[in-house]
């Protein structure tokens, strides 16, 4: 049995789950899902699970992750501030560090001590990439 069916589902979810098979039974044709909706199931993805959110409303997972990102920087819920402490070592040691950014795509760099500018220019285009 999959995680989300084993899981009492939360009242705010089912709510809207109703909202959306009564927008569905009464739209005419192939009208888009109204904005309004999407903002309620990307607020709930974000609270809850985009997973579990998708599966229960019936929504691509991939444009219900395309909202959040929508509504996050609508409301200021990105950070464009990175602290890197010094990497030291010798010129041969590489430090690996992972990234992933807002659309679920993720960078590993390996950079040594000589490379931070190169290092931040790329993170900096990595990230943007997001907005």
């Amino acid at each position: 049995m999959s995680e989300y069916k084993s899981k009492p589902v939360p009242k705010p979810l089912l709510k809207l789950k109703e909202k959306l098979e009564q927008f569905r039974k009464n739209r005419s044709g192939k009208k888009h899902l109204p904005d309004a909706l999407w903002k309620k199931a990307a607020k709930l993805a974000n609270e809850i699970s985009i997973d579990l959110v998708s599966k229960h409303l019936r929504l691509n997972y991939y444009d219900l992750k395309k909202w959040i990102v929508k509504i996050e920087n609508i409301h200021g819920g990105t950070t464009d501030f990175l602290e890197l402490n010094n990497v030291t070592g010798s010129h041969s040691e590489l430090s690996t560090l992972e990234f992933e950014n807002k659309l679920g795509e993720k960078l590993r760099v390996g950079i040594s001590p000589g490379d931070q500018g190169t290092f931040i220019k790329l993170i900096e285009n990595f990230m943007s990439r997001s907005r």
